[in-house]
């Protein structure tokens, strides 16, 4: 479906709207320390780049997004495509899991630390160490 046109006398006033809104953002962003407030400040980001994407294409098009830039819809698909590739050989109560992980950790990643102590009683960051070890048989 197409959004509705833009009426050409509201053009102006909702261009003007939607650079206050960038500029409302990159003010937020800029006084969002990084090493005071780094989980805010990722989820503001992340909420800023893609409220400008959905305004800035509707404005330059007056459509909806396409799918391959449209967050939501590009969750749902890695979802489906997780299902039919993986999913298809797990049981139901297996899958239903994996959804419920999937869908916390695409929609609400800030839950995800919450997420890792609760299942998995982890409390502190997860740090991965690659260890590379062979045998050389002197001769």
């Amino acid at each position: 479906d197409r959004l509705e046109e833009i009426d050409p006398a509201d053009i102006q006033t909702i261009h003007d709207k939607v650079e206050n809104t960038r500029k409302g953002f990159e003010d937020l962003l800029e006084t969002l320390d990084q090493k005071k407030y780094p989980k805010a400040r990722t989820y503001v980001n992340n909420l800023y780049r893609h409220t400008m994407t959905f305004l800035d294409y509707w404005l330059e098009t007056q459509q909806w997004l396409p799918l391959n830039i449209n967050v939501i819809e590009s969750a749902f698909s890695r979802i489906a495509n997780r299902i039919k590739n993986v999913g298809k050989r797990w049981s139901d109560q297996g899958l239903l899991a994996w959804l419920m992980l999937a869908f916390r950790k695409i929609f609400k990643p800030e839950l995800w630390d919450e997420l890792w102590d609760q299942y998995l009683k982890i409390n502190q960051k997860l740090e991965l160490v690659l260890c590379h070890a062979e045998y050389v048989w002197l001769q």
